[in-house]
């Protein structure tokens, strides 16, 4: 036997360019699915992290709303006891609370409509035929 026909037998062969083709087709397809497993991976977990910030979030309105409800029923509670507090927290409620529906559950005067001032009254007379 001869060198030349020993290497040939022992040479590695060269993929034809249709082999080599299709060997690049499935590396990229085996890519796009491992890609497309990853992302459903990270929807997943970002979506019970969402999960888990939501119930978080409507666990802490919860508490501040109790929070709130029990520091105003003791104010309330204590306007029966002391007049002067109850004076103040009456001037406090007449000074921050704004919407009609709110003062009147304090039992607070409704403001009285604010006079229009001469701007709004050009605009009105403006917009008039």
């Amino acid at each position: 036997m001869n060198w030349a026909a020993a290497r040939a037998m022992t040479a590695r062969k060269r993929p034809t360019p249709a082999t080599s083709r299709r060997g690049v087709e499935e590396m990229l397809d085996a890519a796009r699915e491992a890609e497309t497993r990853a992302l459903v991976r990270f929807e997943r977990k970002n979506a019970a992290v969402q999960k888990y910030e939501n119930l978080k979030r409507r666990r802490e309105r919860k508490l501040d709303t109790r929070r709130k409800i029990i520091a105003g029923a003791i104010a309330l509670e204590h306007m029966k006891y002391d007049p002067a507090f109850a004076a103040r927290f009456q001037e406090l409620l007449d000074r921050y609370v704004r919407k009609s529906p709110e003062r009147l559950l304090f039992g607070l005067a409704l403001p009285p409509h604010p006079a229009p001032d001469s701007k709004t009254m050009q605009k009105a007379s403006a917009n008039t035929p």
